[in-house]
């Protein structure tokens, strides 16, 4: 369907688009820049430009923007992501660099916090691993989301705001 875009701050502005045939948005961090999908071809674009952006080979799902204006891509069936891109959304002579994740997982169980840490859940054993350092979090509920210092869980019907030093961190992975 038809769909625009519009920033909200002191005032109302709508932003301008490639297309209005709009998917997947995704704020960038930066004033009034928006990445969002042109549904009708799959290309993805920025607010304010024509230019697609480049994904090279790439052929998957854009799944965050970090506070850098780094972009993350997971590659691959949905189900079995055991490989996560970036590279940085504004400068085109960037190039993709690869994060092993380990063990292949859903690309629900991946998360990454503003400043571009790669987190991926394990919801039956109620662990959070941080990449790249292998530090293990244990937790109790279910996971709702990341942020820099922990993490939000819902336990009992109560949203809980957990911070990482309080939670049970086991290194042995």
């Amino acid at each position: 369907g038809n769909r625009e875009l519009y920033f909200v701050g002191d005032e109302v502005n709508k932003l301008s688009t490639v297309s209005n045939n709009i998917g997947y948005i995704k704020y960038t961090g930066q004033e009034d820049k928006v990445l969002y999908e042109d549904e009708g071809s799959g290309k993805y674009y920025i607010t304010g430009s024509s230019k697609e952006v480049m994904r090279d080979k790439i052929g998957g799902k854009i799944i965050h923007i970090d506070r850098e204006g780094n972009i993350y891509m997971a590659e691959g069936d949905q189900r079995e992501i055991s490989n996560i891109y970036y590279r940085d959304l504004f400068d085109e002579k960037s190039s993709w660099q690869s994060i092993e994740l380990g063990l292949a997982t859903s690309i629900d169980n991946i998360y990454i916090d503003s400043q571009g840490q790669i987190y991926v859940n394990d919801p039956q054993g109620k662990e959070l691993e941080k990449i790249g350092e292998k530090n293990t979090f244990k937790y109790e509920g279910k996971l709702m989301t990341v942020y820099r210092e922990g993490i939000l869980v819902i336990k009992d019907n109560l949203l809980t705001k957990l911070e990482f030093k309080d939670l049970i961190n086991s290194e042995e992975k």
